[in-house]
């Protein structure tokens, strides 16, 4: 397995003229969904927006002088009236859930639609013949608590599954087509963005190469390992895994998974000698891939999306669907543990 190796200094690669990059390829597919969607569902959707994250006053300052226009913009964004958000949030629901959970959110979209099924979905008459978009925002925030509050599971479920989608896309979109821009939040919590977009692929060639040198020279020194111990620093990443494609080839030890378990594991055997293949369902990212925005990585390192829970809702699993598993996306929250630590 690769170590750690300083990385060299790292430019952004331009994306070649008439070449659409993935994030202009999801903006046209979230466009396309978007138009596709029922007038009844959007609305529906728009209301659940406006009820989760609404507009509101700005906080008095201890000073005469007005707050500052990032934080005042933070506070009154009208996150219903975005476009952008709701195209994400429509391709979210047809692309990301599964097609069970997917099915589930149109017809309770539908419902909500319609003043009947309002009443079905909430157990309450508010009065009017109203549906939920025409219910006032109150009277909608106490009709949500009370699904969060239910005795049961499958309406818990449904208020804690809608907030979680809802909530967790607003503060990770981006507004600009070409993945380049920001976020409507991001100014009032003074978070600048990622620091870079894209790398090169020069640099994903420098990183791989630095770091198969030591696997590679340890592995050398072993009797029982094959000629092309450069295997062990992926050569076949990215390989779309069937009979076909696997080496054919004998092997000591075959890992499935590529976290902290079989990723360690697949190190060590391979250097005592052992030939190992590592199976991983997840995508290998390379450095050039990996844009720094949270709502791509979620979207292509986490398991379902990043929206896997427990069937109540209650409980948000945030589990890495990639190469690396959850030393993929969690390294950045690690720490050492301190030498007095360390000698207890």
């Amino acid at each position: 397995m690769p170590t750690h190796v300083r990385r060299p200094p790292i430019k952004t690669a331009p994306t070649p003229a008439g070449t659409a990059t993935t994030s202009q390829q999801q903006y046209q597919k979230s466009q396309s969904l978007l138009l596709r969607t029922p007038r009844r569902e959007l609305t529906s959707l728009r209301a659940l927006v406006h009820t989760f994250l609404p507009p509101l006053t700005p906080p008095s300052s201890s000073s005469s002088s007005p707050p500052p226009p990032h934080v005042t913009s933070y506070y009154t964004h009208d996150l219903s009236r975005n476009d952008v958000y709701i195209s994400v949030l429509v391709t979210a629901i047809n692309v990301k859930l599964t097609p069970k959970d997917r099915r589930e959110v149109k017809i309770v979209l539908w419902l909500l639609s319609t003043w009947i099924g309002t009443l079905l979905i909430f157990w309450r008459f508010s009065g009017g013949w109203r549906s939920f978009g025409d219910w006032t925002w109150e009277e909608r925030t106490r009709g949500l608590e009370s699904l969060r509050r239910s005795r049961f599971g499958a309406r818990r479920g449904l208020a804690n599954g809608l907030k979680r989608l809802i909530c967790g896309l607003a503060y990770s979109f981006v507004e600009d087509e070409d993945g380049g821009g920001s976020n409507p939040y991001w100014a009032g919590m003074n978070y600048p963005g990622p620091y870079h977009r894209r790398l090169s692929a020069a640099d994903d060639e420098v990183l791989r190469r630095e770091g198969s040198r030591p696997a590679a020279a340890t592995a050398g020194n072993s009797p029982n390992t094959a000629s092309d111990a450069s295997t062990i620093d992926l050569k076949y990443q990215a390989a779309i895994v069937t009979p076909t494609t696997i080496p054919h080839r004998q092997y000591d030890v075959i890992i499935i998974g590529s976290g902290a378990g079989g990723g360690v594991a697949a190190a060590l055997l391979s250097a005592a000698g052992y030939t190992t293949l590592v199976l991983e369902k997840g995508h290998y990212h390379p450095p050039s891939a990996i844009t720094q925005l949270e709502s791509d990585a979620m979207d292509q390192m986490y398991e379902r999306h990043s929206l896997l829970a427990s069937t109540d809702g209650n409980v948000c699993l945030l589990a890495g669907s990639t190469l690396g598993g959850g030393t993929s996306i969690n390294w950045a929250c690690c720490l050492d543990t301190p030498e007095d630590v360390r000698r207890e």
